[in-house]
């Protein structure tokens, strides 16, 4: 809610996006929606953001090379479209209110290492990539 908050409070940029609201997510939070009540959710249809035309397009529509990301899950939903960003060349600076993880440890070794490095720490980065292998 912090970031959504301060977002509006100095106009930053905000592209909310939602999936599978229908099947199991649900719909935006109505907190975070009471924040953003200006920002229409885009529903994609894929786990990255990144992958989806509609939402990718939102973003680059804003004209920023820099972003915040925040998502449901660390290793879902904001793993997978920091890694396509950063490889697109934008900067992802590290935020401490993006950390949720369906696994604490997951969620700890976030916390620990990624202030530290300012970059995303190998621990996300096997998770993301151990999510796109075929065993998976």
């Amino acid at each position: 809610m912090a970031l959504a908050k301060t977002a509006v409070a100095f106009s930053v940029p905000v592209v909310v996006s939602t999936s599978a609201t229908k099947v199991y997510s649900g719909p935006l939070m109505p907190p975070l929606r009471a924040v953003l009540k200006d920002v229409v959710p885009i529903e994609r249809r894929n786990m990255n953001l990144w992958e989806d035309e509609a939402a990718k397009a939102a973003v680059v529509a804003t004209g920023q090379r820099t972003l915040v990301v925040a998502g449901l899950l660390t290793e879902a939903c904001v793993s997978f479209p920091v890694l396509s960003a950063l490889a697109e060349g934008y900067r992802v600076p590290p935020s401490g209110c993006r950390y949720c993880s369906s696994s604490s440890a997951i969620g700890l070794a976030a916390r620990r290492t990624r202030p530290r490095a300012r970059s995303w720490s190998s621990t996300q980065v096997a998770t993301a990539l151990g999510w796109t292998t075929p065993a998976t």
